[in-house]
């Protein structure tokens, strides 16, 4: 039988090779099939193999069949779907004939209960053929952690060192391959997003969620949060599998778990957790961690003919001005795709000019391109600098009954403020018709890395803030070759763009992949559940958040200070 290409290129090591997990992330006897499960998830079974297991044991894997791809038929006409619910109603009744039988060798049966037969043959529990009802069809994922494998070289190094500085181990960058593998438009049904998939409520808690910016696509000011997070879990829950878990089912979920289980004990909790709520993903949240923490460890060897991508490469500046993201483009330095993967922060009406970059926003572009494209800012005359200031403007119009203050107040506005903008009395009766610009709110933001202790910019700024180095690609086994010839789209390389819920694929390299995402353990594309114990994207749903970082606020009134070079070496 011919090995596809993919597996030919991953499986170079055998399963029993040696592990240095760090002993602090514990692994439960009980853990032990379910780690061996995910791993199989991961690295063995394709996105279009359909794993038939039992949803409690994983460790009864029954079949695993192939399906067509999501929008294919199989050669009988049948979808996808069609496949998978005769696959599992043929394998249940198999399993019923098997108990009836109890048979101790593979003579006289069928082709689906031999299969069987050979696949429980070493598992000893009594009740193996007993459990039909609690099947569960589970696909693969290879393609996709091979991917998201290449693509953590970009924050790779940002995410180590922002644990570190933290005091958090570095294998947590294993959470981002449970949450997103990597893709960094990964939307769940529930609006998880980001490669952290924070729910939009936790978001608001560590980052800024706004008509300008959601910070949750960005992968470094997302790390950064998740960082905190996960220093606040462990702090309260004291062990490593609860914190983790409470990833996904919440501090306070796991508090409640580990008070009714009167241990911290992760296996104990395990065994008698019962509440429904606390279903398949929660359960096996912290496995599927630990199957990606030992996959990473083999990663040199298991993986040694996929190459991560280099470091994220890019430009960062400050705006110099309120302006639109349209006016960066125009100068012919960085086109609109390229702008929206290297800043995914930035909200689809930011993108499209409905509402302007404030004033200070710091925002990326190709690396060499910074100092050119402030350049040409500088440049634009005063009708394109107040352009963006109109933008989305709201204007209110007097009925004749309202002092300017009156207004101010329906705007919860400062009326002194409104007053000086308007150049009369906050006490004036404004006659009817009357046209009042209502500025803006503060649209809130978080510096950038690169940007953090630079000043605001002068509207005449040309220095350019940060640049962070270039993007190389390894090549062969020395690591000497780049991307150089094959991408000239630099900024290309650097993300994936994101589309509600859909991977788009790498700008500028090729179209690698339109799917809706899956289920809750990130990529993990469940396709039936027994009970449909799924929780469904619950993301940090409880617990009292760290103290927030200070944010910085684009003013209302731009406030000159002096312009400032910021040296790369300050990152080193």
């Amino acid at each position: 039988m011919r090995i596809p290409l993919l597996t030919a290129l991953v499986f170079v090591v055998a399963a029993g090779a040696a592990r240095a997990v760090p002993a602090e992330f514990e692994k439960p006897a009980a853990l032990v099939p379910a780690v061996a499960f995910w791993k199989r998830v991961y690295a063995e079974w394709r996105v279009d193999d359909i794993a038939l297991h039992d949803e409690s044991d994983l460790g009864l894997v029954y079949r695993v069949i192939r399906a067509p791809a999501r929008g294919d038929k199989d050669a009988r006409g049948r979808t996808r779907k069609q496949v998978v619910a005769s696959a599992v109603a043929e394998t249940a009744a198999a399993l019923r004939a098997l108990h009836k039988k109890q048979p101790t060798t593979a003579d006289g049966l069928s082709d689906v209960e031999k299969e069987i037969f050979v696949a429980l043959a070493h598992t000893k529990r009594p009740d193996k053929y007993a459990r039909a009802d609690d099947m569960r069809a589970q696909n693969g994922m290879l393609e996709r952690f091979v991917s998201g494998y290449q693509k953590s070289g970009l924050y790779e190094q940002f995410i180590t060192e922002e644990m570190t500085r933290l005091g958090l181990p570095k294998e947590l960058i294993g959470i981002a391959f449970v949450e997103s593998l990597f893709h960094t438009g990964a939307r769940s049904k529930v609006g998880a997003a980001g490669i952290w998939q924070f729910m939009p409520y936790t978001g608001r808690e560590y980052m800024h969620l706004n008509a300008v910016v959601d910070e949750r696509w960005d992968p470094l000011l997302a790390t950064e949060s998740a960082g905190r997070y996960l220093l606040q879990a462990k702090r309260e829950l004291r062990t490593w599998p609860l914190a983790i878990t409470s990833y996904n089912y919440g501090r306070g979920g796991m508090r409640e778990l580990a008070n009714k289980a009167g241990t911290n004990d992760f296996g104990v909790i395990l065994a008698v957790s019962k509440a429904k709520r606390f279903g398949f993903a929660a359960r096996n949240y912290y496995a599927s961690f630990l199957a990606v923490l030992e996959l990473l460890d083999e990663g040199p060897q298991r993986f040694a003919r996929v190459k991560k991508f280099g470091t994220w490469s890019y430009d960062v500046l400050r705006a110099p001005f309120s302006l639109l993201a349209s006016q960066v483009t125009a100068t012919g330095l960085v086109d609109a795709a390229s702008f929206d993967a290297l800043n995914p922060a930035l909200t689809p009406a930011a993108l499209t000019g409905k509402v302007p970059l404030p004033h200070g926003l710091p925002f990326r572009v190709p690396l060499g391109t910074g100092a050119a494209v402030l350049a040409a800012l500088s440049e634009l005359p005063v009708t394109e600098r107040t352009k963006a200031a109109s933008t989305g403007q709201t204007v209110h119009v007097a009925n004749g009954r309202q002092t300017l203050a009156a207004v101010a107040k329906k705007f919860k506005l400062d009326a002194d403020d409104l007053a000086q903008r308007a150049g009369v009395a906050a006490d004036t009766l404004l006659a009817k018709g009357t046209k009042v610009a209502i500025p803006a709110p503060l649209a809130r933001y978080t510096l950038l890395p690169e940007a953090r202790g630079t000043p605001l910019p002068t509207p005449d700024a040309t220095a350019l803030v940060a640049s962070v180095p270039a993007l190389t690609v390894p090549g062969g086994d020395d690591g000497g070759d780049s991307v150089g010839d094959a991408v000239t789209n630099t900024a290309g390389m650097l993300a994936s763009t994101r589309s509600r819920g859909r991977i788009t694929g790498i700008v500028g390299v090729r179209l690698v992949r339109v799917e809706e995402l899956g289920d809750t353990l990130g990529g993990v594309d469940v396709v039936a559940g027994a009970r449909g114990g799924d929780v469904g994207g619950v993301d940090v749903v409880a617990g009292v958040p760290p103290p927030r970082r200070a944010r910085e606020a684009a003013p209302l009134v731009s406030i000159v200070q002096p312009s400032a070079s910021f040296s790369p070496d300050a990152l080193r």
